[in-house]
Protein backbone atom coordinates (compact mmCIF):
# COMPACT_ATOMS: atom_id res chain seq x y z
CA UNK A 1 0.00 0.00 0.00
CA UNK A 2 1.33 3.56 -1.01
CA UNK A 3 1.78 6.52 1.54
CA UNK A 4 -1.42 8.44 1.75
CA UNK A 5 -2.17 12.17 2.58
CA UNK A 6 -3.73 12.55 6.17
CA UNK A 7 -3.63 16.76 6.09
CA UNK A 8 -3.04 19.55 4.38
CA UNK A 9 -0.67 22.46 5.45
CA UNK A 10 -1.66 25.74 5.62
CA UNK A 11 -0.28 28.82 6.24
CA UNK A 12 -2.10 32.22 7.22
CA UNK A 13 -0.22 34.76 4.27
CA UNK A 14 -2.55 38.09 5.18
CA UNK A 15 -5.77 39.77 5.66
CA UNK A 16 -8.33 41.31 3.73
CA UNK A 17 -11.68 43.01 4.03
CA UNK A 18 -14.75 41.82 2.45
CA UNK A 19 -17.46 43.51 1.13
CA UNK A 20 -19.50 43.19 3.78
CA UNK A 21 -16.31 44.79 5.90
CA UNK A 22 -15.24 41.77 8.05
CA UNK A 23 -11.58 41.07 7.94
CA UNK A 24 -10.98 38.10 6.93
CA UNK A 25 -7.44 36.00 6.24
CA UNK A 26 -5.72 35.05 3.37
CA UNK A 27 -4.26 31.30 3.10
CA UNK A 28 -1.72 29.48 1.35
CA UNK A 29 -1.88 25.50 1.17
CA UNK A 30 2.08 24.73 1.41
CA UNK A 31 2.28 20.71 0.87
CA UNK A 32 0.20 17.42 3.06
CA UNK A 33 1.18 15.55 5.73
CA UNK A 34 0.88 12.34 5.24
CA UNK A 35 1.38 8.73 6.85
CA UNK A 36 3.45 5.58 5.62
CA UNK A 37 2.61 2.16 5.86
CA UNK A 38 4.54 1.27 8.65
CA UNK A 39 1.86 4.17 10.87
CA UNK A 40 5.09 7.06 10.87
CA UNK A 41 4.26 10.06 9.31
CA UNK A 42 6.16 13.03 7.32
CA UNK A 43 5.13 16.40 5.70
CA UNK A 44 5.63 17.03 1.81
CA UNK A 45 6.05 20.75 1.45
CA UNK A 46 5.20 22.09 -1.81
CA UNK A 47 5.97 25.89 -1.48
CA UNK A 48 6.63 28.42 0.91
CA UNK A 49 4.89 32.07 1.15
CA UNK A 50 7.71 35.33 1.15
CA UNK A 51 6.09 36.11 3.97
CA UNK A 52 5.76 33.27 5.74
CA UNK A 53 5.23 33.26 9.30
CA UNK A 54 6.77 30.22 10.48
CA UNK A 55 3.12 28.67 11.91
CA UNK A 56 1.25 25.91 9.83
CA UNK A 57 -2.17 24.22 10.45
CA UNK A 58 -2.92 20.93 9.61
CA UNK A 59 -6.47 20.91 7.68
CA UNK A 60 -8.79 18.35 6.96
CA UNK A 61 -8.25 17.13 2.87
CA UNK A 62 -10.55 18.79 1.09
CA UNK A 63 -12.84 15.25 -0.09
CA UNK A 64 -12.55 15.12 3.89
CA UNK A 65 -14.48 17.77 4.57
CA UNK A 66 -18.13 17.92 5.76
CA UNK A 67 -19.57 20.35 3.28
CA UNK A 68 -23.84 21.37 3.20
CA UNK A 69 -24.65 20.71 -0.88
CA UNK A 70 -24.50 23.62 -2.61
CA UNK A 71 -28.81 24.93 -3.19
CA UNK A 72 -29.78 23.77 -6.70
CA UNK A 73 -29.80 27.48 -8.62
CA UNK A 74 -33.43 29.56 -9.17
CA UNK A 75 -34.56 28.04 -12.45
CA UNK A 76 -34.19 31.81 -14.89
CA UNK A 77 -37.86 33.69 -15.27
CA UNK A 78 -38.73 32.96 -19.01
CA UNK A 79 -39.30 36.03 -21.04
CA UNK A 80 -42.93 37.56 -21.52
CA UNK A 81 -43.50 36.80 -25.41
CA UNK A 82 -46.33 38.93 -27.54
CA UNK A 83 -47.23 36.55 -30.03
CA UNK A 84 -49.64 38.84 -31.63
CA UNK A 85 -46.50 40.24 -33.62
CA UNK A 86 -45.37 37.20 -35.48
CA UNK A 87 -46.55 36.80 -38.50
CA UNK A 88 -47.21 33.25 -39.61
Amino acid sequence: MADRAVKKLVTTTGKYVNKQGEEKNTYHTMGKFLKRDDGSFYLKIDSVPVNFSGWVNLWELDEQRQQAPAPAPAPAPTPAVDDDDIPF
